[in-house]
């Protein structure tokens, strides 16, 4: 398991930038198959009762809502009497994806990954949903969405570009260390009438309501990331679980696997089982020819459809993405060529190891 967490690639905006193949490699990730195609008899899988779909915007925390997906299913599955819709769990029983992110990378190295108080930071960039599912299953334990709700940061950024919000984060990491010294009426402060005192810069640029004293506590943390976590969670009540989840991924330190198209059958295999994947390492942003940001979404379904003229068949994977309603309508509902997603798995030069994770019952 140690292995897995130093092997997966580090993730940085939607969610990861790599030195790929050459552009020509790479096509369009998510591709609508459109005309006489209609459903291969008996091919359909299509897991029911999914979490609700949520929307990063502009955020890199594509893996934060991806694997609270995957999380949030497998409690769904194991309350079906208190959860009958899945889409439909209260804000303070959802899990928080930042409380997700949390868990993908420990605070120090050197302890105990699998303890909830060795994941106290949240860094944007330079994650794993593998290692967020896998650090997190031991002890299932989350912050609540209603601690703090996605919505109300990502609404905030929502019309910014990468750009804008880098420089965001970066002048954000600069107030953190400025102030790390300071009083808390200093904090509260304002160096003049018309500037914003470092309480209203930080409780602004994060959509919070912290007081002086809950910002300079959390501006004593050793790391921004840790910082960030302060601010965000310090004050939340943990939701923990009764029933702890099995981390799987695939490929295994043991595989050698170079090709995307060769994820197909394990995919096909633990979708038979009802159980949606998280799939990373997609290529769907072209920074440049050699450059690809990476994604990470869920596989809730397959399914194989042929053309009524023809003998041309296609298959297709049903995706939960993270870029909200909207595009989930405009493409088929998140019926997508499964072919054009796995030839944009990236390999450098094999498959890296939990390209695809599950959870699975005890």
């Amino acid at each position: 398991m140690k292995l897995l967490s130093l092997v997966l690639l580090a993730y940085l905006w939607s969610c990861q930038l790599i030195t790929a193949m050459a552009a020509e490699a790479y096509p369009p990730t998510f591709q609508i198959i459109s005309g006489d195609f209609t459903d291969e008899k008996g091919s359909v899988i299509e897991i029911p009762n999914m979490p609700r779909l949520r929307s990063q915007d502009s955020l890199p925390i594509c893996i934060g809502i991806s694997a609270a997906t995957i999380a949030q299913k497998f409690i769904c599955d194991q309350k079906t009497k208190e959860y009958p819709d899945c889409s439909q769990i209260p804000p303070d029983k959802e899990i928080s994806p930042f409380s997700m992110i949390s868990w993908a990378k420990p605070t120090d190295e050197n302890e105990d990954p699998f303890s909830y108080q060795n994941h106290k930071n949240i860094t944007l960039g330079n994650l794993s949903g593998a290692a967020a599912l896998m650090h997190s299953a031991k002890l299932f334990s989350f912050m609540p969405e209603s601690c703090y709700p996605l919505d109300q940061i990502a609404n905030k950024y929502a019309d910014k570009n990468k750009k804008e919000v880098d420089a965001i984060l970066e002048e954000l990491t600069k107030i953190y260390k400025d102030n790390r010294t300071k009083t808390e009426a200093d904090i509260a402060a304002k160096p003049c009438n018309d500037c914003s005192s470092p309480l209203e810069k930080i409780n602004n640029t994060l959509a919070t309501v912290a007081s002086a004293h809950e910002i300079h506590e959390a501006l004593q943390a050793n790391s921004f990331p840790e910082f960030m976590y302060s601010v965000i969670h310090e004050k939340c009540n943990r939701l923990r679980q009764n029933k702890k989840p099995l981390f799987n991924h695939f490929p295994k330190e043991e595989d050698n696997i170079t090709n995307g198209l060769d994820l197909l059958p394990k995919i096909k295999e633990i979708l038979q089982l009802k159980i949606p994947i998280q799939i990373g390492n997609v290529c769907i942003l072209r920074e440049s020819k050699n450059k690809c940001g990476t994604h990470s979404f869920v596989i809730s379904g397959y399914k194989k459809v042929c053309s009524t003229a023809s003998s041309n068949c296609k298959e297709l994977f049903k995706v939960q993405n993270s870029w909200g309603p909207e595009w989930q309508k405009k493409h088929n509902d998140g019926w997508v060529d499964a072919e054009s997603i796995l030839k944009n798995v990236t390999n450098t030069p094999k498959i890296n190891i939990g390209t695809l994770s599950w959870l699975t019952a005890n």
